[in-house]
């Protein structure tokens, strides 16, 4: 067992969120319309984290702040790297599944407009689900899907069906593609119509603060009166891997709609960015994938890994997912349902590694009553941090034992 404290919690280690100041914010702009009220019905935050908002012909503006500010408040905390993991945002009646935990490891797309993948959700186990209106979804058919969310949603979490406590996300499109406005109007009139709500929303092709801000304002508009709503933000281009900690800052303590629950790695889109190739052995993308995870720690959230796009090699998939684990990420983008146990398998910590965390627990608070800092476990120096990885692999373990 001495061995097994090299690699006891690779996915599930606890970050350090440092609780900064604001962003600085460049001017941005925001059109969506109002589904019921008029801009000027809509109440200013309150907060000090939420930018001020002129409603004035339902636009937005956001004045630069002196940068110095985003360096003071540094106090510290410490929280799960899946980003809480907590479902805390659902309106129809659907207060519940607040209490329920996520913990992303297999994140399965599925296309909103087809029926056949949507109902066969019923029938998997898997962590959390990207119901989709972007890129799975043809041009033609987009309409169609925005208004079958609140039916697929429903359809998933039947009382009978094995994905009735996964989370289900929506991914509407980007900001840059002229349609997330009319996205988010459909999919809440949808789900309004059916008493349901997402558990989370995917913003794809996130570049910068401003494409937040704008998802952030147009929620003000189609959801009002609800608690934040958890983010999933999509690194996909240059642009975006180069902001993404200032784009993670401003999404945990800068937007009153929305709280920053991951960060997903979008390997096609980026690797297209750039004019590279993917090979097997996905060197090429080893570097992006391991900035991502330090940002996403560094911010306290999930980060979750690039999909494998041949969903019949299994094997391949479990090397790759293994790998990614290795790397610190929480779990992994899936394509086909034959994935998904392969990949909730790699990200869960073993039976072995929970026997280790609880006896270095024990061993850590004996220590502890003694007086005691530091000392050697099994033939390891142990401390606090890696007390907290201990910890959070016995929370993990627990929480996916009774969600499951």
């Amino acid at each position: 067992m001495a061995g097994a404290v090299r690699s006891p919690v690779h996915r599930t280690a606890i970050a350090v969120r440092p609780v900064l100041g604001l962003l600085p914010l460049r001017n941005a702009a925001c059109t969506c319309q109002s589904r019921d009220q008029q801009p000027s019905q809509l109440s200013t935050p309150s907060s000090n984290l939420a930018p001020s908002r002129n409603f004035t012909s339902c636009t937005t503006s956001r004045k630069t702040r002196n940068s110095d500010s985003w360096f003071s408040n540094h106090s510290m905390h410490h929280t799960m790297a899946t980003g809480d993991g907590v479902a805390s945002s659902n309106g129809g009646g659907e207060g519940s599944r607040r209490s329920l935990f996520f913990p992303r490891r297999a994140v399965m797309y599925v296309p909103a407009c087809d029926e056949r993948k949507v109902l066969k959700t019923t029938t998997i186990s898997v962590d959390s689900i990207i119901f989709d209106i972007e890129d799975g979804v043809a041009a033609n058919k987009k309409d169609v899907a925005r208004k079958s969310i609140g039916a697929a949603i429903a359809t998933s979490r039947r009382d009978d069906s094995q994905s009735s406590l996964s989370e289900h996300v929506v991914r509407v499109n980007g900001v840059g593609s002229g349609l997330m406005n009319l996205d988010l109007r459909e999919v809440f009139r949808s789900c309004d119509s059916h008493g349901v709500s997402p558990d989370a929303i995917m913003l794809p092709k996130v570049e910068s603060v401003e494409h937040v801000a704008e998802l952030d304002l147009c929620l003000s508009f189609h959801r009002l009166s609800l608690p934040p709503l958890p983010l999933f933000i999509m690194a996909e281009s240059p642009l975006g891997l180069l902001h993404l900690h200032h784009i993670c800052h401003f999404a945990t303590h800068g937007t009153r709609h929305l709280r920053l629950a991951a960060v997903v790695f979008g390997s096609d889109d980026y690797l297209a960015s750039i004019g590279g190739v993917r090979t097997d052995s996905g060197a090429e993308l080893a570097a992006v994938r391991q900035a991502v995870v330090g940002v996403a720690s560094a911010n306290g959230v999930a980060a979750i890994d690039m999909v494998s796009t041949n969903f019949s090699d299994l094997t391949a998939l479990r090397e790759q997912a293994d790998e990614g684990a290795r790397m610190g990420f929480n779990g992994k983008q899936v394509i086909h349902p034959a994935q998904v146990p392969v990949v909730q398998e790699a990200f869960s910590p073993s039976e072995e590694r929970v026997e280790w965390a609880s006896r270095l627990i024990s061993a850590f608070n004996h220590h502890q009553h003694s007086g005691q800092g530091a000392f050697v476990y099994e033939g390891h120096m142990i401390d606090r941090p890696l007390l907290l990885q201990a910890q959070n692999i016995v929370s993990l373990h627990g929480n996916q034992s009774s969600n499951k």
